[in-house]
């Protein structure tokens, strides 16, 4: 039997078996965020959950250096000892989720983002990720980090501003504690999300999101540069989709298509794509 996981900074999509399949969720498993007994916990959930399993196939955000993807193998080996185990890069998820055997220009916008060209079996083009202080334009966290810059400059126009204010429920002090102390801070401004969902026909919410995710095209898909084709997952893109499609016709990129949640699709690809056991 196999078992999947699309895992992402804030939740991990676990999924196993045929016809049909089961489903069961934990907390995001990034190895650069999450602590040892964070990951053993999770595990264990899952482990008695499905039972008995051939092969696990981990596609994980912060899985693309080594010395991260081997600590989830051992992870993975102690509450499965007897599985073939391959742990990828989220980015691999979802390429294989959107395009299978088919190449294209591929990107993730979750609580992070990330983007590549995949020529339908690897990935032949991508850029070093710059983390969520420097980099994951378009993402979650980018457009949280957007939004408490915006309020903390009084850049944020009456009553957004107020509303706001209400939302985080935090004086300025705790506010950057939260950001600069506190474990996490990526998750924090992912979590902000909500608030442009909220107030997402504004202008200044409209220019915001539209300011996000041509930052995203701009400075990670055109860097690519392998046409002008484009497919995404996460709950970003899928979220405001409108606002992404606006963005990508502005810079001549079709969007062919948009997953929230790779998962089922990634399952399905596994289900007739065994891998070779090395």
């Amino acid at each position: 039997m196999i078992l999947v996981a699309d895992s992402g900074s804030t939740k991990t999509d676990w999924m196993w078996g045929t016809s049909p399949e089961k489903y069961m969720a934990t907390s995001g498993l990034n190895p650069h965020f999450v602590n040892d007994k964070q990951l053993q916990t999770s595990l264990n959930k899952v482990r008695h959950q499905c039972g008995p399993i051939d092969t696990i196939f981990f596609y994980g955000a912060g899985c693309g250096a080594t010395s991260a993807r081997q600590r989830i193998i051992t992870a993975l080996h102690q509450h499965f000892p007897s599985s073939y185990i391959c742990v990828e890069g989220d980015l691999m998820g979802a390429c294989r989720a959107t395009c299978g055997n088919h190449s294209g220009i591929v990107g993730i916008l979750g609580t992070g983002s990330n983007a590549c060209f995949y020529d339908g079996y690897r990935i032949v083009k991508s850029l070093p990720s710059a983390g969520y202080i420097l980099g994951d334009e378009g993402s979650g966290c980018h457009i949280g980090r957007l939004l408490v810059k915006d309020y903390i400059r009084q850049l944020m126009p009456d009553p957004l501003c107020t509303y706001f204010q209400k939302y985080i429920q935090m004086e300025y002090d705790e506010l950057m504690t939260t950001i600069y102390e506190r474990p996490a801070a990526n998750r924090f401004f992912a979590s902000l999300v909500p608030f442009a969902l909220q107030n997402r026909e504004t202008t200044y919410i409209q220019d915001l999101l539209l300011y996000a995710f041509g930052e995203f095209l701009s400075r990670q898909v055109q860097q690519i540069g392998q046409g002008c084709e484009l497919y995404l997952t996460g709950s970003i893109a899928a979220t405001f989709e409108k606002e992404v499609r606006i963005s990508g016709e502005k810079r001549g990129y079709q969007i062919k298509n948009i997953i929230p949640r790779p998962i089922q699709a990634l399952i399905s690809y596994h289900n007739t794509h065994l891998p070779e056991r090395q």
